[in-house]
């Protein structure tokens, strides 16, 4: 497996911990239930995991470029 590979599978394996995390968290702190805004608060903590995720990711990928120059 190539070294971009595996950034992109951290990446990936990343986003989804952390989504799983944030449904964990919700649903235990909100008496164990859903409605709709637990899933708009859910909607936007992913789009922060998401645009964490992007930026770890351009990280490395410009760390990796910068060792292979």
């Amino acid at each position: 497996m190539s070294n971009k590979n595996r950034i992109v599978l951290k990446a990936i394996v990343m986003l989804m911990a952390y989504g799983a995390i944030m449904a964990a968290v919700l649903y235990i702190l909100n008496c164990c239930k859903f409605d709709k805004w637990k899933a708009v608060t859910w909607s936007i903590f992913m789009l922060f995991g998401v645009l964490q995720s992007y930026r770890w990711y351009q990280n490395k990928s410009e760390e990796l470029n910068d060792k292979e120059d």
